[in-house]
């Protein structure tokens, strides 16, 4: 009761999602519960991941954090490590190539990768000196994308710098936090999208050289990480519900009497925004 949820992901017939302090697993069609594990000591749950037949889930607290691994039949815990974070507030980990990827760190950002069946961290490496709250990195081609103010591209087998960009060359404007949206790499432009409180743009994948940007005095505030689907990004801000042409940044669209709230997300040529009313 009163436990705000987080995101679902379907695996098979199972549904995964957690809330406050739990996580649960019901099946699809008929809303049996499979099984349901309680952190007592909790503030919040991140979003659950599944890979390599195993849910992975993040448990914050300002105090005492760990990245835990279970089963998928039975929620039995195969591994737990501690990490640190300033704010309970979580997104997901995220695995790829025997890696699980997340962004920690007190009053700094810090992305991490762990092994995904021992959970022994593989690398740490700092890429800001602010906040990382509430955004992922995105993993393309061998490497691991971040950006919290500054920019950082890393190698995803030894966590070593491969670029960096400071912060007062990216439209950066400091709030309490900045970075809310999640990189989104479009690989039809070799582009990665990023996208702060003030603006989104779009850095070129081998100059990182800006190649668009819009602003929220244009559009309202950011909120959100971008759905694209081919050559189209659709976003939510404070002020409208839009899309972008992603090889531009030129308003295709756009409709003042909505704002989002959170990711829309795209299927079958529809969208769907949502807020939090």
């Amino acid at each position: 009761p009163n436990d705000g949820l987080g995101r679902a992901i379907v695996v098979g017939d199972t549904l995964i999602y957690t809330s406050d302090n739990r996580i649960w697993a019901r099946d699809i069609e008929t809303s049996q519960v499979y099984w349901m594990n309680t952190y007592i000591n909790s503030k919040e749950l991140s979003s659950p991941c599944y890979a390599y037949g195993n849910v992975y889930v993040q448990i914050g607290d300002h105090s005492s954090s760990k990245l835990v691994c279970l089963t998928l039949d039975s929620a039995l815990t195969l591994w737990s490590t501690g990490y640190s974070v300033q704010w309970p507030d979580l997104t997901a980990p995220i695995v790829s190539d025997s890696n699980v990827i997340i962004v920690e760190g007190y009053y700094s950002t810090t992305i991490s990768s762990y092994d995904a069946f021992s959970g022994n961290n593989n690398w740490s490496t700092d890429i800001s000196s602010n906040n990382f709250d509430q955004w992922n990195p995105a993993i393309y081609d061998g490497k691991v994308y971040g950006f919290s103010d500054n920019f950082g591209v890393l190698d995803i087998g030894t966590g070593s710098i491969l670029k960096s960009i400071g912060k007062d060359s990216l439209f950066y404007s400091w709030a309490g936090w900045s970075v809310e949206g999640n990189p989104v790499i479009d690989t039809l432009n070799n582009q990665i999208i990023l996208t702060n409180r003030y603006a989104m743009f779009a850095l070129d994948l081998d100059s990182y050289s800006v190649n668009w940007s819009i602003s929220s005095q244009d559009y309202g505030l950011f909120k959100n990480t971008p759905a694209l689907s081919g050559n189209s990004l659709y976003i939510g801000t404070t002020a409208r519900i839009m899309e972008i042409s992603a090889s531009d940044g030129q308003l295709n669209w756009s409709n003042t009497k909505h704002t989002a709230t959170f990711d829309p997300v795209v299927s079958d040529s529809v969208v769907v925004f949502s807020s939090n009313d």
